[in-house]
């Protein structure tokens, strides 16, 4: 079983959108669907780089819904 947390903006991220410079947009690999959310491919990232990451992917979404997230 796999706990999904989803922020008040509608995203599998625990902190708020601003503050954030690097922004994750995608489906449901960038989301993370069916894994914990500390081993999604965002959250492993951010270590290496150094920068916190928003994750903003959304399971079951297409390049035009994510486009228009921007």
């Amino acid at each position: 079983n796999v706990t999904i947390s989803i922020n008040e903006e509608g995203f599998r991220e625990a902190a708020k959108l601003e503050g954030h410079k690097i922004l994750a947009i995608g489906d449901s690999f960038t989301f993370g669907w069916g894994i914990e959310q500390r081993l999604t491919w965002v959250e492993l990232l951010e270590p290496s780089i150094g920068q916190p990451i928003y994750n903003m992917g959304i399971h079951d979404s297409s390049p035009k819904q994510e486009f228009l997230l921007l």
